[in-house]
């Protein structure tokens, strides 16, 4: 008989998967630079904030409820993570003013937005905190310990910090934006969705000649 082991399933090591997570990544770190400024100042008032769960399954019934209507429900074509970036970016943008949780699905769908996750009680022992959090990293870091969510990203709306949380634990350190900025600026920044640029003046804090190396 097979070890059960032999049929457990990595996602993280899914090819789609991380496909996905790059583009989540690619969506949350544009938003961060293009609506972290006002008039060339950067503020943290103006910035975005976002909390992505990416789950094995097609249901979070058991740790999750709504906050208010999906805005997803209401595109006339259910929306996957391997879409074009810049639709992603577009419907993203949407999400990010509201409150709670966006959920993508085992199959790359966008199940539902507006969504309060509530992970179990023991979750919060098993997270890694930090005094400097605000409630959506706080709730990304517990929710990624709840064994059907596969990971959690979150973009600060304070800060601009994007992370990524998988077990409870950050998977790598967060990108604040500042750093961010300095990527594009110094043609670094692969990751930036062009085509959300829609109007380059509005955004002369950047070297956007300099990203379109990138």
């Amino acid at each position: 008989m097979a070890d059960s082991e032999d049929l457990s399933v990595d996602y993280l090591e899914d090819e789609k998967v991380q496909n996905w997570q790059e583009n989540l990544e690619r969506v949350t770190k544009t938003l961060s630079v293009l609506h972290s400024y006002e008039n060339g100042e950067m503020t943290k008032e103006t910035g975005p904030g976002l909390l992505v769960a990416q789950i094995a399954d097609d249901s979070i019934a058991d740790y999750a409820s709504k906050m208010a209507p999906n805005p997803f429900g209401e595109t006339e074509e259910p929306v996957y993570m391997d879409e074009d970036p810049a639709r992603l970016y577009e419907l993203f943008c949407e999400t990010s003013i509201e409150d709670g949780a966006t959920v993508i699905m085992g199959n790359g769908r966008v199940l539902d937005a507006n969504v309060l996750l509530e992970p179990p009680e023991e979750t919060y022992d098993q997270a890694y905190t930090n005094p400097e959090y605000g409630a959506k990293h706080m709730w990304g870091a517990r929710a990624s310990v709840v064994p059907d969510i596969i990971y959690t990203n979150v973009l600060s709306a304070a800060t601009g910090r994007q992370t990524t949380f998988v077990d409870g634990e950050k998977k790598e350190a967060a990108t604040k934006r500042e750093q961010l900025v300095e990527e594009v600026n110094s043609g670094e920044a692969d990751w930036l969705i062009e085509e959300a640029i829609e109007d380059p003046d509005q955004y002369d804090w950047l070297d956007l000649e300099n990203a379109e190396k990138a």
